[in-house]
């Protein structure tokens, strides 16, 4: 399952990567949400 996995992800690098850097950016922008909202009174 994990050398599956490995081969699919080296094989998809390029594509993963654009990805990852989405998927960390919305959940930095949704941390940053919430602790915006949690400041508000």
């Amino acid at each position: 399952m994990q050398i599956g996995r490995q081969i699919w992800m080296t094989r998809t690098s390029g594509d993963l990567a654009l990805r990852d850097r989405l998927a960390l950016l919305s959940h930095s922008l949704f941390l940053l949400f919430n602790k915006q909202l949690k400041a508000m009174p």
